[in-house]
């Protein structure tokens, strides 16, 4: 779970596999067969579904992506003490994904 650190993401893990959930991160959801309650994913491969919780993939605003100030990774990179961009009088703010 990259939203969380190791341990926490682990003890999640070990919570759903305790309750007979499975759990099966970075799944390429690409459709799903209502008729027999399945999800597929891109390489065809499918799995049966009670419930399903999908998070669509995180990105940068249109209007940050636009502006040409992101790096490669697609996010504006930041020094994290000033908050300085490698742009002159341009600062960031937002959330640290390590």
């Amino acid at each position: 779970m990259p939203v969380a650190e190791a341990a926490l993401g682990e003890a999640v893990a070990e919570m759903l596999r305790d309750r007979g959930i499975h759990f099966h991160p970075l799944f390429t959801f690409e459709k799903m067969r209502r008729e027999t309650r399945e999800i597929v994913a891109a390489d065809g491969h499918a799995e049966p579904v009670d419930l399903l919780i999908a998070v669509p993939p995180y990105q940068a605003p249109e209007v940050v992506r636009s502006s040409g100030l992101l790096g490669v990774s697609g996010w504006i990179h930041v020094d994290p003490q000033t908050l300085r961009t490698e742009h002159e009088a341009v600062l960031a703010s937002g959330v640290s994904h390590r």
